[in-house]
């Protein structure tokens, strides 16, 4: 019987693999020069976070890493991405301290530049002009296109609400860019010129925005602001059709549309054309009634009606605004009180519907609340840049808060398990010893496979490798044919000499038919080679167990020794301390939104205590007015 040659290959195959990997795998480590700087992965593991946008994750292993050692406190690389994660955060302190460190030193001008950028956008959206100005006029070196348009940008900006137009026109004439970016350029610039008094280049710029934006949301938005700015200088110039003729290019149903209809519609009523005047009104009537101009829309509809004679229509146009604007005020007055509860920012937070982010602390830059009165009254709030990134921050905070609370029951299910293990520190020692003696067991059970391995491969040559799987009587048979074997050589003479070899043919034929009879009844070879395959997969098998179970033992050994149940008391009041630090951060950013949005309320308050003051007077001026006098027919 013959073992197939392919199944012989795979046998040696496996073999060599289980004997000789560990050798090779030294061997292949020294060719190949394998780095062994521990830093890299742990780098590699920190960029992967932060480009996927997990900058919690990131910042937190990064602090990590610098308090083992793995960096230093002047790694160029980690300092620069340490900074920029700072600044993303809203600490705009601990980030110039960790972008200061490194500044001077030889790093690329990509890791350089970016927290360089975000760290001046987080100055100029928090407000600080002066701050923002200084840092913006020291540019780092080889910014990117796309980084000195924000930069120009951001300065031109600020030098537009200092009056300092010559210089932002400057800055701004030949700013880099393309697409959205270079349109906000545009649009900045013709801006300029139309408050420097310069209204001739201001208007082709902004007429050269409206017919090259592009289709995008964020480009028609401009577009639609750009013709609203044209159309209000036309109309201050008292030019009422230039005026009328960019209303008409804004979107019917974009962010600018009720402030471009309600424009529209004073162009007409001021040239005393209501009939024109109506539309626009009625369709601003059917909007959200919480937008300022909508409000105003009730007001001037009425006067429409009422400069028209129309009594009973202005009458009931009067009545109709003054319901909607009480209505309006009930709505401030029942936020004004909802903006004095605790956690009142909470309800213009956005939800998470079926989904959570691997992140804990990105939000949303815009609140998603369905509150269609409650988005109306506050939408100006949220167009302040000040209100938009101290809003990001307190949902911060609030996450922050939560993830901490997370982490206190954290830590009492550890401190359970600490002293769990903790109580099994006398039998480790034990499982130590077994442990030792199942590896010993493992060594002398490869051993014995090695051997059987190599009898294996000796039955292709010989017969007498199945001895082992013959009987107890064909045993004695065999050793009894030896001994005669052994006995007849001793006779052997040269009168006995053809005697004694017919002898020993006889002997060989009788150790032939025994030995044919064992193999007969012994396993044939590919059953011990397939039990030789079973064998070697569940060696792999132990042997990747008793790793498990060494790293199990190390693990207790190493809690056992380092005592958690003591070090986790520690842990514990550094997070009730920083519940605390976070709690009273929370407080002072709700009260700074608060001032801002009871700031907020009270204008609304006292626009719509004027609005409805006119109502008043309109419903008795429309009353008291006489209706005209029919005409008399003559009959000609």
């Amino acid at each position: 019987m013959k073992l197939r040659p392919n199944r012989q290959w795979r046998w040696g195959i496996a073999a060599l693999a289980l004997l000789t990997g560990t050798s090779q795998a030294v061997d292949l480590r020294k060719r190949l020069d394998v780095s062994t700087n521990i830093s890299e992965p742990v780098f590699g593991q920190i960029y992967f976070d932060y480009h996927l946008g997990h900058h919690f994750s990131a910042l937190n292993h990064l602090l990590s890493a610098k308090q083992s050692g793995v960096f230093s406190i002047d790694d160029p690389t980690t300092e620069m991405l340490l900074g920029d994660l700072y600044t993303e955060f809203g600490l705009p302190r601990e980030g110039d301290v960790a972008i200061s460190r490194v500044q001077a030193q030889d790093i690329p001008s990509s890791t350089r530049n970016m927290p360089w950028v975000r760290y001046g956008k987080l100055l100029y959206q928090m407000g600080n002009d002066a701050p923002t100005e200084n840092y913006l006029r020291k540019p780092a070196a080889n910014l990117t296109s796309y980084q000195e348009s924000e930069r120009r940008l951001m300065l031109a900006n600020i030098l537009i609400r200092k009056k300092q137009y010559n210089e932002a026109i400057n800055m701004l004439q030949d700013m880099p860019g393309e697409g959205v970016m270079a349109n906000y350029g545009l649009y900045n610039l013709g801006i300029a010129y139309l408050q420097n008094n310069k209204p001739e280049p201001g208007l082709l710029r902004l007429n050269s925005l409206v017919d090259q934006a592009g289709q995008d949301e964020e480009s028609q938005n401009l577009r639609d602001k750009a013709s609203l700015a044209v159309a209000f200088h036309h109309l201050k110039a008292g030019n009422n059709q230039a005026a009328r003729d960019s209303l008409l290019r804004v979107r019917l149903e974009g962010p600018y549309s009720n402030q471009s209809l309600l424009t529209l519609a004073y162009t007409h009523f001021m040239q005393k054309d209501y009939a024109r005047t109506l539309p626009a009104c009625l369709e601003l009537q059917r909007r959200n009634p919480a937008d300022p101009a909508v409000q105003e829309s009730f007001l001037l509809s009425a006067r429409v009606y009422e400069e028209m004679g129309f009594k009973a229509q202005a009458t009931s146009g009067y009545r109709i605004a003054s319901q909607v604007l009480r209505e309006q005020l009930v709505m401030v007055e029942k936020n004004a009180l909802r903006v004095d509860a605790e956690n009142w920012p909470d309800i213009l937070a956005p939800k998470l519907v079926n989904t959570e982010d691997l992140d804990p602390l990105n939000v949303k830059p815009i609140p998603a609340t369905n509150d269609a009165i409650t988005s109306g009254l506050f939408g100006k709030l949220f167009a302040s840049p000040s209100f938009n990134e101290g809003f990001r921050q307190y949902q911060q905070l609030t996450r922050l808060s939560l993830l901490m609370e997370q982490r206190q029951r954290d830590i009492a299910g550890l401190k359970d398990i600490a002293n769990t293990l903790e109580l099994r520190k006398d039998g480790i020692s034990a499982l130590a010893d077994r442990q030792q003696a199942l590896k010993d067991n493992y060594v002398t059970l490869v051993k014995r496979w090695q051997d059987l391995q190599l009898r294996f491969k000796q039955m292709n040559t010989t017969a007498d490798a199945y001895t082992d799987a013959a009987s107890q009587a064909e045993n004695a048979r065999l050793q009894q044919l030896n001994r005669m074997g052994r006995k007849l050589q001793k006779m052997k003479s040269p009168a006995l000499e053809r005697d004694v070899q017919d002898a020993a043919q006889r002997l060989d034929r009788l150790k032939s038919v025994t030995l044919f009879e064992i193999a007969r009844h012994a396993a044939s070879r590919d059953e011990i080679f397939d039990k030789l395959q079973q064998t070697t997969t569940q060696l792999r098998e132990s042997k990747s167990r008793l790793a498990v179970l060494d790293s199990l033992l190390s693990d207790n050994q190493q809690i056992s020794k380092a005592a958690y149940s003591q070090r986790l008391p520690v842990l514990q009041d550094q997070i009730d301390k920083l519940q605390i630090r976070v709690a009273e951060s929370r407080q002072e950013y709700r009260s700074y939104l608060r001032t801002l949005a009871k700031s907020l309320l009270q204008d609304r308050r006292d626009v719509l205590t004027n609005y409805l003051g006119e109502t008043y007077l309109g419903m008795e001026r429309a009353e008291s007015k006489v209706a005209p006098a029919p005409k008399e027919n003559t009959g000609k």
